[in-house]
């Protein structure tokens, strides 16, 4: 079975890093992907699908280093779901997208910045 995302979208916020006790390196933030669609009298309208994308080890570096609140991205990677229960005992669940491939997509005004292989 496949289980394979391909993203493009802006940070809704720069990366969070921690480093867990193990000493390995993870990098989670907000993707928004905008779609964009007619409704029902014909206006153009723009709506946003929020994604939660976790990267690990030297791909949560390079997050670090050279992401930030607005970059633009192109992220793969595969899907998860992490499950819970809060203190009132209610269950909720996440979908998270498990990077294995982030690219900063450079903007037609910018220069390029990134270095990233």
């Amino acid at each position: 079975m496949i289980n394979r995302q391909e993203i493009e979208g802006n940070l809704g916020n720069a990366p969070e890093i921690k480093t867990t006790p193990t000493g390995k390196t993870v990098a989670s933030f907000r993707l928004a992907h905008n779609k964009q669609f007619k409704d029902k009298s014909g206006e153009k309208q723009t709506k946003a699908l929020w994604f939660t994308v976790e990267a690990w080890d030297e791909l949560a570096k390079y997050c670090e280093r050279d992401l930030k609140k607005g970059s633009w991205v192109y992220v793969s990677g595969r899907s998860e779901m992490d499950q819970w229960e809060d203190k009132k005992g209610a269950k909720h669940e996440t979908h998270k997208l498990i990077a294995s491939e982030i690219s900063k997509i450079e903007k037609k005004n910018e220069t390029a910045k990134d270095t990233h292989e």
